[in-house]
């Protein structure tokens, strides 16, 4: 820890335009530090973000890795407005309505954890696309250093050894998975070195025979014979038939900048554009950030976002989903012209289908100004608790993140993709990206990054402190509040009838953000969450 400490200070003083060089920002120090060498190389930011992702598979495995899926959105210099690579998961083939619906029970057995919860994991198509159309290496050169990582082994970290006690139950379940993280029926403790060969042979055969092993190859036979054996719901036609695909980005302004971010069945994406387009019509800057005053109008403004929600929660590919409206800025003046800054609206609970707030994201910007954002999810933590025996991938729940109405449209259907809240973002000034950022944390997510827009682009913060601020949200008719909040703006909002509930000073309930803040002639300055214990920034390396 002291020698990548010291390596994190030597970095950071190390300063010049932002073109000559590159930022990285993810959960971990050591997924970080590789994201880096992979720009020192000569990689540009799609190929940095891919080596972070394959790293993040060893070292952070209940997050996200190659049973996990996600969206990612690129920025290059070329290109006159960024794009969209869906790596999200999909239902299995036999993941009929009525295995799900028949019985009120039925929907929680099948989804929560084990084989018939796991989605088609899109992790490895969404890297194979990404590469190949908008990277600058190999697979070999963007795989090495995680498969050295995960034969060399790395330092089980305070969070990886609270989550193996906190989820033992869910791991010590599958076999495989409580071998690797629980030998001899123990959490591994905090400074255990912990080796994954099996990840490195998996990735071995990657850089050898290519990612698409994983959906058509020998690894495809054995996986879905896995599944089968287990009576899960995954054959090898579902993963022969998934695609990652490229998608049009969504967009919105604020301020003169222009929010690009995910697409549903991600709605996150439109639910962060609406919400900002709503508070550009207030004076942000009058107000005293974390104010009572300016807690109370953005969650004023979330309330209406969070209704809007169940209006685009579905796959676009299975039911009609105007999203023009949710863009529009004359909607948004719509509905700030019924906020009232000093009375409550709305004030019952606004409930939603619950959704997982585990996951990570990372930022990556090249010394070219290509940049990249990448939200994935597991699911649940360690998501469905299974882990593959002859390739070491742990499975995600994605069939969790269907709803648990089957008239919704967002309930189970064969090859539907599940809503989520997740939204990779990128704001630009004048054609080029200046702020990248997004986090885990379920519909967290929106409030957690709108707080952090309006503290760089209103109130001038240093993103770092932007990051680190304390945050609220409003949930089920409840506004939580970091303890960290005065205690007047906490009186404020209990006077006008908010239901208020305090939450410790750094909480992940709020959600984790990556964020990288690239100002036109000045160098890239990066914030990453304290609320995920083990996250690192490395940055400002020279060329």
């Amino acid at each position: 820890m002291k020698r990548i400490t010291s390596l994190i200070v030597v970095l950071c003083i190390i300063s010049s335009s932002l073109f000559a060089q590159g930022t990285v920002v993810s959960p971990h120090p050591v997924a970080t530090e590789i994201g880096m060498r992979i720009l020192k190389q000569g990689g540009n930011a799609v190929d940095a973000a891919l080596a972070v992702m394959f790293a993040l598979s060893v070292v952070e495995p209940w997050a996200s890795g190659m049973g996990s899926g996600g969206e990612m959105i690129i920025s290059t210099r070329k290109a006159k407005a960024p794009v969209e690579i869906c790596f999200r998961e999909r239902a299995p083939i036999a993941a009929t309505p009525g295995r799900f619906y028949r019985n009120p029970d039925d929907f929680r057995f099948l989804t929560t954890t084990g084989y018939r919860s796991v989605c088609v994991p899109g992790m490895l198509a969404g890297a194979t696309l990404a590469l190949e159309k908008y990277g600058t290496m190999d697979a070999t050169s963007v795989l090495t250093p995680a498969i050295e990582l995960a034969h060399k082994g790395f330092a089980v970290t305070p969070r990886l050894h609270q989550l193996l006690v906190d989820y033992y139950d869910l791991v010590e379940r599958d076999r495989t998975t409580g071998d690797i993280f629980m030998p001899d029926w123990l959490p591994l403790a905090i400074g255990d070195t912990l080796k994954r060969h099996d990840l490195a042979t998996t990735m071995e055969t990657f850089s050898m025979k290519g990612m698409r092993e994983f959906y058509v190859g020998e690894m495809a036979d054995d996986v879905s014979r896995q599944f089968r054996i287990n009576d899960g719901f995954l054959t090898l036609k579902d993963f022969q038939q998934y695609r990652a695909v490229e998608k049009k980005v969504m967009s919105g302004t604020y301020r003169g900048y222009t929010i690009w971010s995910s697409s549903p069945p991600s709605a996150g994406g439109l639910l962060l554009i609406e919400l900002m387009q709503i508070l550009e019509n207030f004076n942000i800057r009058a107000y005293r950030q974390n104010s009572g005053p300016y807690i109370h109008l953005i969650l004023e403004a979330l309330k209406y976002v969070l209704k809007d929600r169940t209006y685009f929660q579905g796959d676009p590919a299975f039911t009609t989903i105007n999203t023009h409206d949710f863009e529009s800025k004359s909607y948004a003046k719509g509905i700030a012209a019924r906020i009232d800054t000093a009375k409550i609206h709305n004030p019952e609970a606004l409930t939603a289908d619950i959704e997982s707030g585990n996951g990570s994201h990372l930022c990556v910007i090249d010394n070219a100004g290509n940049a990249v954002s990448v939200t994935q999810t597991m699911g649940f933590y360690f998501g469905s608790g299974v882990t593959e025996p002859e390739t070491g991938i742990l499975f995600n729940n994605g069939m969790y993140h269907f709803s648990r109405d089957s008239l919704s449209i967002n309930a189970v259907q064969p090859r539907k993709m599940p809503a989520l809240s997740i939204a990779p973002t990128i704001l630009m000034l004048g054609g080029r990206p200046v702020l990248i950022i997004g986090a885990s944390g379920a519909d967290r997510i929106i409030s957690a990054l709108a707080q952090v827009i309006c503290g760089v682009i209103d109130f001038d913060m240093d993103i770092q402190n932007a990051v680190d601020a304390p945050r609220f949200h409003f949930e089920n008719g409840v506004v939580h509040l970091e303890t960290r909040i005065d205690s007047d703006a906490i009186e404020f909002l209990k006077h006008l009838g908010h239901n208020v509930r305090l939450r410790i000073d750094y909480d992940t309930y709020f959600g984790i953000v990556q964020a990288i803040y690239a100002p036109s002639g000045q160098p890239a300055k990066s914030g990453t969450d304290p609320r995920g214990a083990g996250n690192s920034v490395l940055k400002g390396l020279e060329y």
